[in-house]
């Protein structure tokens, strides 16, 4: 009998704590959004109350426990807290607007309604706050000669959503790339293999992702490659470059037989002077 007096107290406490006067607490559900830097951002909650009339809707960050932090605007109040405006014009759905959005709106928000019976129910949902940052184009070096290879790397290549994808202009024409054995190397480095006068020009990297693409693809700075011929003497005639090894020794080995020659054939003189019993040489 004890307990089930219990059972009986605790069902009625659970009860009483949703429902007063047979109204039960406002249903709430806020929507995830996304949005892209700098523009305003609309948070949506939509609710349903039960045999109670809509008191105030309350805006606060969130985390993803659902925890109520800072409160934002409260329309029982004011509908306004500098960036931050809550709409209620609508019946059962209340939106948050943040206007200009920055990166440190990326997170969690949460609504909280209250009707006149002081009954209240709250969720949260998700802002994702999407950008791209400018890529930067590098290269070591700018200038090279026909049949040599040049090389771009792409960087900076930071954003939300992560996945980022790169394609390359060259005079702000895109690079047809399929020819893998012309770039063998296309994402995030350009490669150019065999190059000739036709590579010559202004080069660009562009960054897109999910948000950012097409037209609204981030560019890089441009670098300029410039492209130059052999002459004809360096064509036909080797040069020697005391800096290269091969060259030193090949000089050496040269140089050594010239020696080896001009001994002997000395040696050869003085013995056919004295084979003959000459004087082959003058004092």
């Amino acid at each position: 009998m004890i307990t089930r007096n219990c059972v009986l107290i605790n069902l009625f406490a659970v009860a009483t704590f949703h429902v007063i006067n047979g109204q039960t607490e406002p249903v709430v559900n806020v929507q995830d959004a996304n949005v892209k830097i700098g523009e305003d951002a609309v948070i949506t909650c939509s609710y349903t109350l039960s045999g109670s009339t809509f008191n105030a809707a309350q805006w606060y960050n969130s985390n993803s426990d659902g925890d109520q932090l800072d409160i934002l605007v409260n329309t029982a109040n004011t509908n306004q807290n500098g960036r931050y405006t809550a709409d209620t014009t609508q019946t059962g759905v209340t939106t948050l607007t943040i206007a200009n959005t920055v990166l440190s709106d990326d997170g969690y928000y949460l609504c909280r309604i209250v009707d006149l019976a002081t009954l209240s129910g709250k969720n949260n949902g998700n802002l994702t706050v999407q950008y791209l940052d400018t890529p930067v184009l590098k290269s070591d070096t700018l200038s090279v000669m026909i049949n040599d290879t040049a090389k771009f790397t792409c960087t900076n290549l930071i954003g939300k959503p992560t996945s980022i994808t790169v394609r390359w202009t060259q005079n702000d024409v895109e690079i047809d790339d399929s020819d893998g054995e012309k770039y063998p190397s296309s994402d995030s480095i350009l490669i150019i293999n065999k190059v000739d006068q036709m590579d010559a020009g202004s080069y660009r990297c562009v960054a897109e992702n999910a948000a950012y693409s097409g037209e609204e693809g981030k560019h890089s700075n441009p670098l300029e490659l410039s492209v130059g011929s052999p002459t004809t003497e360096q064509m036909s005639t080797p040069t020697f470059d005391p800096t290269d090894p091969n060259d030193g020794v090949n000089g050496g080995l040269i140089g050594g037989v010239v020696s080896a020659v001009s001994v002997v054939l000395v040696f050869i003189g003085i013995f056919v002077c004295q084979y003959k019993k000459i004087a082959c040489f003058n004092k």
